[in-house]
């Protein structure tokens, strides 16, 4: 990441070894595709799990501009989360204004 990003939630997981985020949480995560993040507090290494803006668009039409709360399962299996955001044929027309949640399966760590 290199620079300073906005963050609006952290989650930790079951176990306590792990916090999950989305970085750039708002408009500016557009420019980086809104990754997903594990934090491993052990030992320091970030993964990006993946870039939900991208994945989304394509799929879906649906830009994400905002990402507020990460929630994980008390398994620790599944990552939920809030997005704001709009259905847009044009990813720099995207506004505020239709909220989703997106549910993310989660593998155990390497």
């Amino acid at each position: 990441m290199g620079r300073e990003v906005w963050l609006t939630d952290l989650s930790l997981d079951p176990t306590g070894t792990c916090i999950y985020f989305v970085v750039d949480s708002t408009w500016s995560g557009r420019a980086s595709g809104v990754p997903v993040v594990r934090f491993d507090l052990d030992t320091g290494r970030r993964t990006v799990l993946c870039f939900l803006g991208p994945l989304l668009f394509a799929n879906f039409g649906y830009v994400p501009v905002g990402g507020y709360t990460a929630v994980v399962n008390p398994e620790g299996r599944r990552l939920v989360m809030q997005l704001n955001g709009s259905f847009t044929g044009d990813p720099e027309d995207a506004k505020y204004e239709q909220p989703t949640v997106v549910e993310i399966a989660l593998d155990p760590m390497d």
